[in-house]
This record gives C-alpha cells, structure tokens and sequence, in this order.
C-alpha cells in the first residue's frame, strides 16, 4: 500500500502490485464471515501504470470453510484494465459449508511483459442471500459410448437463467450423492452446453465397465435441487492407464541411472503435447512443437516408508539458468494426491484425511512447494539429477 495523493484514485493511498513473468497476490483481511447462499460483491477502480496493454490483472473471491479450506471460487477473473481509473466488479455466489470468504487482487503475467496496477476504493460487501428455491430435477439425461468416454446429456431447466450443471457417475443406480461409489464427473457446467464428456480409465489394463449417471442443477443463487438420473446404464471400454506401484524396484538407487525401472515391468506415465498416457495432450501454456521438444516419462512408486520417483524428459534445449527463479528454468512439477479421487473434487491443496502435495525437482535439490522447503538433495543417497542436454534425467 503506497502513500501519494497524487496517484491515488481518492484519499491519499493505493495498492500498487505488479510482476514480470511472475504473480503476486493481495488478500483481503484472513477471515471475513459468511454463508452459505451469500451473493458477495467485490469492485473498486483500478488502472494500469506500466502502460502495454493492460493485461495480467485478475479479481477473484474464495469461499472457505471454517478450518480455511476452499470450497468454491470464481477462479482468476480478468479485467480490462486501461491506463486511466475505472471501475470494476465481480460477484460470487457462497456455496454450501461456507462460514468465511476472502477476496483476492492478483497480477499475473508470464509472457516477458511487465504489468503494473493501481488499485483504490475497493468495496467489499454481503448482497444478502437472494434466492432460496432449488431448482427441479434434470430430465432427459443419457449417455451416448465413444472411444474411452461417456458422453452425457441432458436437457436444460427451463426457467432457470445463468443456472449450472454437476454431473456424477457410478457403477451402481443412483440414489445418493454422497455414496463413495458416486463420482464426480463434471461441475459448473454452463447453461447451454448440455452436455459432458467423462472419460473412462481402469487401472493397467484396458476394460469393460459400466456407469450409471445422474445430473443436478445449480440455480445462479448456488441452490442445488435434487438430481436427476439416466433411465439405465451404458457399457463402454476403459482405457489401462498407468498407477503408482506398490512395489518398488527391487535394486533402487537414486544415481540417475533408470534400468530399473526399465526392468521392473512398472507402467510409466507419458506426458507429451499431442498425447499422453490418458489420450490427446495438454499443453497448459506456452508452445511444444514436437515429442522432441518436449515429452516425459515418469515412473512411480510407494511402500510403507518412502514414496519413489524417476524421469526421463526429451527436451532439445534445456534452460538451467534459474537465476530469476526456478519456476524460469526447465524443471519438473508434481502436484500429487494420496486419497481416494471419486467424489467431490479439490479446488485447492488441502491436509488432514484427503492431502495433496505440490513438489518441483531441480538439478540442485527435490523440494516442496508447500513450505517444507528442500527434501533432498543431488547426490545424498536419495536424489540424482543429470543434465545431457538435450535431455535431463532424475529419480
């Protein structure tokens, strides 16, 4: 927060935030309560002080239970900010188990540009809880087989407006969300899209299975109504997707030699542009070219005491200058959860009976990017890390 009547937009003081190739974030006070049903309006005047054009600044509102766990978010929304003061809004609807809220200024930019903001008179306010009424059950929903997913579809509540759609799944008829044998297919669907893809994996081995699947909506006032559900099943092929194995190799050593794992029969997952080991790829951002670009190999495993990892990663250029922060070299991030996936899906990292783990593996250490700091590091016995470039291995 800077002093200068000069630039504030009124009063004497502002935000400034701003990043280059980085993010930055400012939260509101940590805990604001709230309720389930809350509409929550968060808006102020903001305006671009590096000049450019404007991009790389982002409002965004969190819904928290009481132990500070995110349980719904309008996620990192956007706004046209220009060189001069204007005003901007986003509102947020509290899902169900909120009893805190926080709203969120983040400026994020990874494209070289630098981006810096001024932001004044934010207001931060509880509309009340407009709407009580849940909407009716969806109807026409079926299920329609292709080449290792379901597609469901289903017909749009009539009389609902801005209304989304969760989808679930299970090998059993449907009578209740909260059965561990449902899954959670889809949420927040749009209005309009009536449909969603779910894709269907089996561990190592490609295999028949069946699915039940039912479907609710979600009014614009986050009310939830009761499901509706496919009249019957629908049988299709799973594909045999890598696991985590629960037998380690039986002569590991972390000295960057991979044979093996290479020997050991474990299935590796494969993470490439255009596919990887669950189908077509992903690239999140930027631009791989080719499989000799960029394309990885990671095999996994656990026992009763440790938790082993090797990779074998094609790149033709490998940057190790981290010198502007190890997020600008090549390295390898895992985010890893250890729990049962069926169910209602994470929106963030949690602990307790469901954790989830965020680590990154550089040429110098393997590290937690949860605060645990370095794990390991190269050559102590339990991390090993080679770069060829092209290419790098570590296990």
């Amino acid at each position: 927060v800077v002093t200068d009547a000069a630039m504030a937009h009124s009063g004497d003081n502002y935000l400034s935030i701003g990043v280059t190739d980085n993010w930055a974030v400012f939260y509101s006070e940590d805990s604001i309560p709230a309720q389930f049903g809350e509409t929550w309006g968060f808006s102020g005047f903001g305006k671009s002080v590096s000049g450019g054009d404007g991009a790389g600044a982002f409002f965004k509102l969190e819904a928290k239970d009481a132990a500070g766990t995110v349980l719904g978010t309008t996620g990192d929304v956007a706004i046209a900010v220009t060189d001069e003061w204007e005003n901007h809004s986003i509102e947020f609807v509290m899902p169900e188990g909120t009893v805190q809220m926080a709203a969120v200024i983040v400026a994020s930019r990874w494209d070289g540009v630098a981006c810096d903001f001024a932001f004044d008179d934010m207001f931060l306010m509880s509309l009340g809880v407009l709407d009580v009424i849940p909407p009716d059950p969806v109807q026409n929903i079926t299920a329609v087989p292709a080449t290792y997913y379901n597609l469901v579809t289903w017909a749009d509540n009539d009389g609902e407006e801005g209304e989304t759609y969760n989808v679930y799944a299970s090998t059993e008829p449907i009578t209740d969300l909260s059965s561990p044998t449902v899954d959670v297919v889809a949420v927040n669907v749009l209005e309009g899209a009536s449909a969603a893809v779910h894709y269907l994996h089996n561990p190592l081995e490609d295999l028949a299975v069946t699915y039940y699947y039912a479907v609710a909506c979600k009014d614009a006032s986050n009310n939830v109504g009761e499901p509706g559900s496919s009249d019957g099943s629908i049988t299709n092929t799973a594909k045999g997707v890598p696991t985590i194995s629960l037998t380690p190799p039986a002569a590991f050593a972390a000295d960057g030699d991979l044979q093996e794992w290479y020997d050991s029969g474990i299935m590796a997952f494969e993470l490439g542009a255009t596919e990887n080991s669950y189908g077509a790829g992903h690239v999140g951002m930027g631009t791989v070219d080719s499989d000799e670009d960029l394309y990885g190999y990671f095999w996994t495993a656990v026992d009763d005491d440790y938790f082993y990892l090797a990779a074998e990663i094609i790149d033709d250029d490998v940057n190790t200058d981290a010198s502007s922060g190890w997020w600008t070299s090549d390295v390898v991030q895992l985010c890893l959860g250890l729990y049962d996936q069926r169910g209602p899906k994470h929106v963030g990292r949690q602990r307790g009976a469901e954790p989830d783990y965020k680590l990154y593996f550089t040429p110098e250490g393997a590290n937690s990017d949860d605060g645990a700091g370095v794990l390991a590091t190269h050559g102590d016995g339990n991390y090993f890390h080679e770069v060829f470039n092209p290419d790098y291995v570590f296990e």
